[in-house]
């Protein structure tokens, strides 16, 4: 039986050109790259450019911090933060609501919005090695922010 190379490649050619989608992929959350990968809807609506991000991992109080700072979407200033204020242990999903109920708390200010998480606000997770993962949580007036977050820079305290 002989193979016929030029068959091969012109079927191979006609399958991907028909299938549209085919040969291409999303990467996971929080595996593409340094930097977020969020999306805000409602009154402060868009995806933050640029800026930085910061994450703290507190081992003994068992506390966790997020920082994206420097950001900008539609031409105003994004500062983000997500803190975990006990129970964190690395890898895990926490609930987000306020600081009171011992899971993860969500602030956002761009431009003249500002808001803050309130309880059973939506869910916050953390990949393997606390340096990146998905956040999935309502905020006031309709806010809503959802997507993958990297840590840019990362410390371990022990305070």
């Amino acid at each position: 039986m002989r193979f016929n190379v030029r068959l091969l490649i012109s079927v191979l050619v006609l399958a991907l050109g028909s299938c549209g989608q085919c040969g291409s992929s999303s990467p996971a959350p929080g595996s593409e790259g340094p930097g977020p990968r969020l999306v805000f809807t409602g009154p402060a609506a868009g995806t933050p450019a640029s800026g930085s991000s910061g994450c703290q991992a507190f081992t003994s109080s068992k506390r966790f911090g997020y920082e994206l700072d420097g950001a900008q979407m539609n031409g105003q200033d994004v500062v983000l933060t997500m803190t975990v204020y006990s129970n964190f242990n690395g890898q895990g999903t926490y609930p987000v609501g306020t600081v009171l109920d011992g899971g993860a708390e969500l602030r956002l200010q761009v431009g003249s919005y500002v808001g803050s998480t309130t309880s059973g606000a939506g869910e916050l997770k953390v990949d393997p090695g606390g340096r990146s993962g998905t956040i999935d949580a309502a905020l006031p007036e309709g806010e809503h922010v959802s997507g993958s977050w990297r840590c840019d820079k990362y410390e371990v305290l022990t305070s």
